[in-house]
């Protein structure tokens, strides 16, 4: 049966301890503390299987940021695979999405082949690689003058209206209950051309460019990486993904460090 990792009384670790031999499925030592936080604040997206006796035999644990859900870990114990479990959690885990969030996405490691033939069959599809990079839990990333200033309310709804039309209102919820911050991109005229929305999705930082008037400088696409650094690490993430798409953007990311990883992506 599965339950709520906040609700069946399950702490992280319980479930680190329970999963540490599956294939696959490695928490660094920075995300234990985060399980019970993500547990609490997305109950849907983190769920355990228990077997007999209450045993913890499998995990599905993610979050949801920016109209954007990721699955950050799935697995299960040997004695259970193959069983059907994974198939009905994963079920319960899409049909959740489905009306709360524009994209579900996972990324898998390279060669995982079965992983990629298991989630096929829940609608995910292969889309070109997104971007991965990982902070330094031992550097200082808190420094105030990149944290401010977040761009003004205003600024905010113009250019979230105009690139994303409806899609808005997710991250405007997000950017309301503090699960997100936004900082201006600014072109060479000193005018807010655009935004940098970074948010936590469950394990992960995530971070999106919304540029819907002209091309931002570089030096302010920097100041905006740097104070997205500055806020995703400081709320305890050190891996951050990129979903962006256009080659310019791309080109852009890789100059920051992030490197390719394989990515499948359910639209909802």
């Amino acid at each position: 049966m599965f339950h709520q990792v906040r609700s069946s009384g399950v702490r992280a670790k319980q479930i680190v301890d329970a999963l540490r031999d599956v294939p696959n499925l490695a928490f660094e030592e920075w995300e234990e503390p985060l399980i019970d936080q993500c547990a609490a604040r997305h109950p849907n997206q983190n769920m355990v299987a228990l077997g007999e006796g209450d045993e913890i035999v499998g995990a599905l644990l993610g979050g949801q940021s920016l109209g954007t859900r990721s699955l950050n870990h799935m697995g299960f114990v040997k004695k259970v695979r193959r069983s059907g479990w994974g198939g009905k959690l994963a079920e319960q885990s899409v049909s959740d999405a489905r009306g709360n969030c524009r994209v579900f996405y996972l990324m898998t490691t390279k060669g995982n082949d079965d992983a990629v033939r298991f989630w096929k069959r829940y609608g995910f599809v292969e889309r070109a690689p997104a971007l991965e990079r990982d902070l330094d839990p031992e550097a200082s990333y808190e420094t105030s003058d990149l944290l401010n200033p977040f761009a003004d309310d205003a600024t905010v709804r113009r250019i979230l209206k105009a690139g994303m039309g409806d899609d808005a209102h997710y991250v405007l919820s997000d950017l309301a209950t503090e699960a997100a911050v936004a900082f201006p991109l600014r072109d060479a005229e000193d005018e807010c051309c655009g935004l940098m929305l970074a948010g936590t999705c469950g394990y992960r930082g995530l971070l999106r460019a919304i540029v819907p008037f002209g091309s931002p400088t570089r030096s302010s696409l920097r100041w905006a990486f740097q104070s997205s650094y500055a806020w995703i690490a400081s709320q305890g993430r050190y891996r951050i993904h990129n979903l962006w798409e256009t080659q310019a953007e791309r080109e852009m990311v890789f100059e920051e460090g992030f490197t390719e990883e394989p990515t499948y992506i359910c639209s909802m």
